[in-house]
């Protein structure tokens, strides 16, 4: 993979994981921010990974 192609996925998840995460709140405001804030965590961590590891 390029950067090009590398930056529009990371856009393109970043925007799916947002409009995601706006969902979970909207539905339940404690558990939904609580597996909201998770799965952020974790995709955060693995954008962190990949980044690294392709370098």
């Amino acid at each position: 993979m390029n950067k090009k192609n590398n930056k529009e996925a990371v856009i393109l998840s970043l925007i799916s994981a947002g409009i995601f995460y706006l969902k979970l709140i909207y539905l339940d405001n404690s558990i939904g921010a609580y597996i909201g804030d998770s799965i952020y965590m974790i995709f955060m961590l693995f954008l962190c990974w990949s980044s690294t590891s392709k370098d």
